[in-house]
């Protein structure tokens, strides 16, 4: 595997992210989100994690990269979305996007896995406990992309897979996320 690229979409959490992925004994770099365009389209990165963090605003602040990320995603590219880069890739690739009913800040929740996340995630456990610190949400709707798998509750996605890519709206780094390793170790062990 070659590096793994954070961005940094001007969060804290962005660092967390990072220690997490130095207890699996990885060595990222983290840039600030303007960088993410020129290294997606360096050839050089092909192989590279390219995680796209937390942080303040909407997704639609960042429509211009949507394309790029679209494209990349479908030449098999790494990518791992958590909270708002959940929200950027997912609605790059078309879901809606809406602010929550109940929205979320520095709080644990349970969710139900049924068998292929149990099986994706490599546990027994019928349900897991993740953090949240959203406002917003991607909700399941009508549309509906080819080849990805979600984790819904409430109409909201928690979770995506889609070629070698993975996004939670959860915090996985989060300490109030249990078995955060899981969260993780598939992205970096994942071959298709």
């Amino acid at each position: 595997m070659n590096t793994i690229r954070i961005y940094d979409f001007e969060d804290s959490f962005t660092y967390n992210i990072a220690t997490s992925f130095f207890k699996e004994g990885n060595n990222p770099l983290v840039s600030h989100f303007t960088k993410l365009e020129a290294d997606l389209k360096n050839k050089k990165f092909s192989n590279d994690v390219f995680v796209l963090g937390p942080g303040p605003g909407r997704p639609e602040m960042y429509i211009s990269l949507y394309e790029l990320i679209k494209k990349k995603i479908y030449d098999n590219y790494k990518f791992l979305g958590i909270c708002l880069g959940h929200q950027i890739i997912l609605n790059s690739l078309g879901y809606p996007i809406r602010i929550s009913n109940k929205p979320i800040h520095g709080f644990s929740e349970k969710i139900t896995l049924n068998k292929y996340w149990k099986d994706y995630f490599l546990i027994e456990e019928n349900e897991i406990e993740v953090q949240r610190y959203n406002s917003l949400e991607i909700f399941q709707s009508k549309f509906r992309e080819k080849n990805i798998s979600t984790l819904v509750k409430d109409n909201i996605i928690y979770a995506s897979v889609l070629k070698n890519s993975i996004t939670y709206q959860f915090h996985p780094e989060s300490i109030g996320t249990v078995k955060n390793h899981i969260f993780f170790s598939k992205l970096l062990n994942y071959k298709r």
